[in-house]
């Protein structure tokens, strides 16, 4: 009788069966001194993802698959846990190629500490040339590196949900992924990462940071585009006004209608002197501050008319 998995991996994943294979195949080629399992959510794919599982189980009898036709990552990383076997669980992106020594470094952190979650770092790799202007906004991509010793995490930047260990006791303590939060079909949306690393600090239970739990990020080109970025980054201010609807009262919720609403013309100003000096790294940071700061104010004002309506 095979040992029970000490460690469950979860790839929750959408039409995306070509990074699938490569997530999968990396997976498989982990030497582990422990049973560890791996289990494929598909969140509604229509491309290939099936078939893509099933031929990584033909060579690793430990892929399980679970199909999650209602849109959102967080719900279907929830829905993984639910289903998961091991008190370890990890979310890992189906884009995100882990190192030969990822599970084992993973294993020994949880083994040495006593932390709720721990994090690896998150190092981007690109599928074709990426442009030079690029290089400032590899954190925007999912990129993490918060350097080479382990170390505690208890104020932001947080860990990233793409390559997070998760005691599975702590994440149902505290009531798993807040669906609200992480993208849903084709909104961009973020933070559930933020929003758990937060509610674990307040919680009391802490945070890690492994140096050695390295997965590699695949950039796929389509993330160069300007449109894909003006859309992320706007989607990034829908994700913060969630945080603030969670977090504030209505009377803070208005105060910061106003105060963003009068950086507009601000962040508009500098984006547009940018743009006449030709800096494109500087353009695309100003251009970034503009459209989180509109889709904040789309989210706000949402909000306060709900509100009002009520």
């Amino acid at each position: 009788m095979s040992a029970p998995p000490e460690i469950s991996v979860l790839v929750c994943t959408r039409n995306r069966a070509k990074a699938l294979a490569r997530c999968l195949a990396a997976i498989s080629f982990q030497r582990s001194s422990f049973a560890f399992e791996t289990l494929v959510v598909d969140n509604g794919s229509a491309d290939d993802t099936r078939a893509c599982v099933d031929a990584a189980r033909r060579t690793d009898p430990s892929i399980r698959y679970l199909f999650e036709a209602e849109p959102g990552l967080s719900l279907a990383r929830n829905r993984g846990a639910g289903a998961a076997a091991a008190p370890i669980l990890i979310s890992l992106d189906d884009d995100a190629e882990p190192a030969q020594n990822w599970l084992e470094a993973f294993h020994a952190a949880a083994r040495e500490s006593d932390a709720a979650a721990i994090g690896g770092p998150i190092l981007a790799r690109f599928e074709t040339q990426a442009p030079v202007w690029l290089a400032g906004q590899l954190r925007v991509l999912s990129a993490q590196d918060y350097g080479a010793e382990r170390r505690t995490i208890d104020s932001p930047p947080y860990l990233f949900g793409g390559n997070l260990a998760i005691r599975r006791a702590d994440l149902e303590r505290i009531g798993g992924f807040d669906e609200r939060f992480g993208r849903k079909g084709r909104a961009l949306l973020q933070g559930e990462d933020i929003d758990l690393c937060e509610r674990l600090l307040a919680a009391g239970r802490p945070l890690l940071y492994e140096p050695g739990a390295i997965v590699y990020h695949w950039i796929s080109p389509e993330r160069f585009e300007p449109s894909y970025l003006r859309k992320r980054a706007f989607d990034t201010g829908r994700t913060l006004g969630l945080h603030m609807q969670k977090r504030l009262s209505r009377g803070a919720l208005v105060g910061e209608l106003l105060k963003k609403s009068l950086k507009l013309p601000l962040h508009a100003a500098v984006w547009a002197g940018a743009s006449l000096v030709g800096e494109r790294e500087t353009v695309t940071a100003r251009e970034r501050s503009l459209f989180v700061t509109l889709g904040l104010l789309r989210h706000l004002v949402r909000v306060r008319s709900r509100r009002g309506a009520v």
